[in-house]
Order: C-alpha cells, then sequence, then structure tokens
C-alpha cells in the first residue's frame, strides 16, 4: 500500500516563490527575445525595400524616386490596409504592407491618436532627404516633387556609408527621451537603416545628433 504525502503549506508557498523567481529571471529574456524579432521582421523589410529602389534605379538613370512627401515612398494609404498606388517603389513590391515595422511604436512629431507610424502615415520608414547633416555628404537622397531635385546614385562615393532610409524616428529631431522613440533600443539612439549598397544595419547614432548641430562631412564617418 502507497501512502500518499500531501504538500503542507509552506512547501506550496515554497514552490511558489521559486516559480516567481524563475520567471522574473526569465521575463526579460523574454522580452529581448521579442523584440529581437521584431527587429529582425523590420531588417527584412528594409532589405526588400532596399531590392525594390535598386529595380526603380534600372528604370530611371540611378536616379532617386521623387514624392509629394517625404513619407510617400513606399507603403499603404493612411490607416487603411490598401496600396498606395502613388507611392513610387510599391510598383515594385506588389504590396503596402512590407513598409510596416512590428517594432513601430508611433511618432511623437505626429499621428496624434494613432498606434503607430504605419496607422498615421501608412509607413514605418523615413527616408534621408532634403537636409545636410550630421556629417552626410548631401543629405539629400529622395527627391520631392517641384521642390527638391532628386540625387543620383552616383553622386556618392562611399554606397555603403550613404543611408536612404531608417525607422521613421530616426531623425535627430525625435528624442530618445520620448517614449515612442525608443522602437528598438531604451538606452541608446540605435534604428533599422538601409544603405545605398543594400545592406542593412541596426545603427546607432550619436546622441547629439538630437541638438541638430551641423557637422562637417567626412569619409571617416560612419555614415557619410
Amino acid at each position: 500500500m502507497i501512502l500518499r504525502k500531501d504538500f503542507t503549506l509552506i512547501e506550496l508557498l515554497v514552490v511558489i516563490a521559486i516559480i516567481g523567481v524563475l520567471m522574473t529571471m526569465l521575463m526579460p529574456a523574454l522580452s529581448n527575445a521579442r523584440k529581437s524579432a521584431k527587429r529582425a521582421v523590420c531588417v527584412s523589410n528594409e532589405k526588400q525595400i532596399g531590392i525594390a529602389l535598386s529595380s526603380y534605379f534600372g528604370d530611371s538613370d540611378d536616379y532617386y524616386p521623387t514624392s509629394e512627401f517625404y513619407n510617400k515612398f513606399v507603403g499603404n494609404e493612411a490607416g487603411t490596409n490598401n496600396l498606395d498606388s502613388t507611392r513610387t517603389l510599391n510598383r515594385y513590391l506588389g504590396t503596402g504592407s512590407i513598409a510596416l515595422c512590428p517594432g513601430d511604436l508611433g511618432d511623437p512629431l505626429g499621428g496624434a491618436g494613432a498606434k503607430s507610424s504605419f496607422e498615421a502615415h501608412g509607413t514605418s520608414y523615413l527616408v534621408a532627404w532634403a537636409y545636410a547633416s550630421w556629417g552626410n555628404a548631401d543629405f539629400r537622397v529622395m527627391g520631392v516633387t517641384n521642390i527638391f531635385e532628386s540625387a543620383n546614385a552616383g553622386m556618392f562615393a562611399f554606397p555603403s556609408k550613404k543611408m536612404v532610409l531608417g525607422d521613421l524616428v530616426w531623425h535627430g529631431n525625435r528624442k530618445m527621451s520620448q517614449a515612442q522613440t525608443r522602437w528598438h533600443d531604451d538606452r541608446r539612439r540605435r534604428f533599422n537603416m538601409l544603405f545605398q549598397d543594400g545592406h542593412v544595419s541596426f545603427h546607432t547614432f550619436p546622441i547629439e545628433i538630437e541638438n541638430q548641430m551641423d557637422v562637417p562631412a567626412d569619409p571617416n564617418h560612419d555614415f557619410y
């Protein structure tokens, strides 16, 4: 005959306490794993956009596309699941949903009330356009119709350093002190960035970029 020994209240409390400690230890790891997975999807999205851009180059003598606005190059009609046929790169992708980053927390400078930049603007990605700043040789890449002349890919001596597009909040006028700016990293200015040669980097910017200072172009910079 086998005698069954019931758990005492103290033993149950000890087991519960151990499980609580293990959960406390595992939660940060699970959170980091989720962030890494979201970042990986975002990297894949940007690489596909880079392939679409290469196709556009082939059809346009290596000139970058133009648009009526800086967030109108790829993505859906804002607030919908409908492909925006007016966005230049969409015809090479066949879907606007590729412009949705799963880590998108929204934009502190726009889209009030929207859960994400994709919901507000139809895209999670912001192109480099119009202004020279932070040591980038001719910051302009994408042109804006009737306002700025589009750049040619041949203008840039270092395609692996020429930024084209990144997480919508990457630019310095979004502060790290704002929660919506911290899509993938809570401590540093790190964003997924697509470069002209097609590679995507989880790039770390100097925090000083938030001061919007002019820094001379230098080919030794990690973006140029």
